[in-house]
């Protein structure tokens, strides 16, 4: 079974732990309560999706050899990918050394220039970039700034064509628990095959408080 195909059961299963944080960045719980969290909630699958930078200020070979050394411990199937930051004009802000190795890339808008013109024409370049495309491409909190920005209601047809361009190239779209993005309206033109239900947990404590909207999302896709 190639790695696609594995993800596509994965989804398909609805019973994995996707996009969560550590204390290796901002978050306040470490990988094994993470793992404590998925196998206790019986979560099959626990993705990581952890935030990564060009120059990390956490030891990221360090943090992959904990994940795979719990991992085999807790005996849960696993996954590992980063959070990268789209930068303005098409990269990600992570480096060659480390993307070589993942299967899974969490693509992210944080802070970006006040330019819609820009933010979106470097969302497409990192959409169609053939040098990513044979990853596991996941657009994380798809629209965060934009809704912080309260740009978000006013631009919704552009919002709408990034999202499909997203899917177009073989991106999935994270529905995100703690934003509730995308809206549940904009939601239900995307196919789920091409959806995956992120916590965008920072804590256990807040991963359990999503664990019941979790099931209610899961249960409308």
């Amino acid at each position: 079974m190639n790695t696609l195909e594995e993800f596509e059961n994965i989804l398909g299963s609805k019973k994995y732990f996707f996009h969560f944080h550590t204390v290796l960045t901002d978050g306040k719980s470490s990988v094994e309560e993470y793992f404590d969290f998925a196998l206790s909630s019986d979560f099959e699958t626990i993705i990581f999706c952890e935030h990564i930078r060009k120059n990390p200020s956490y030891d990221v070979r360090g943090f992959l050899k904990e994940v795979k050394e719990i991992g085999k411990r807790y005996g849960l199937d696993y996954k590992i990918g980063f959070e990268a930051k789209v930068l303005p004009g098409g990269e990600l802000d992570i480096s060659f050394s480390v993307l070589k190795e993942l299967e899974i890339i969490g693509i992210a808008v944080h802070s970006f220039p006040d330019n819609l013109a820009l933010y979106a024409d470097s969302l497409v370049s990192i959409f169609e970039n053939e040098k990513l495309s044979h990853h596991i491409r996941i657009w994380v909190h798809p629209g965060r700034l934009l809704k912080k920005n309260k740009k978000l209601t006013g631009n919704i047809d552009l919002y709408r064509y990034l999202l499909s361009e997203a899917v177009k190239n073989d991106v999935y779209i994270e529905y995100n628990l703690k934003e509730d993005l995308p809206p549940l309206d904009i939601l239900k033109d995307i196919k789920p095959s091409k959806i995956i239900v992120g916590f965008d947990a920072h804590s256990v404590n807040e991963a359990k408080s999503l664990n019941r909207k979790f099931a209610e999302i899961n249960a409308i896709l």
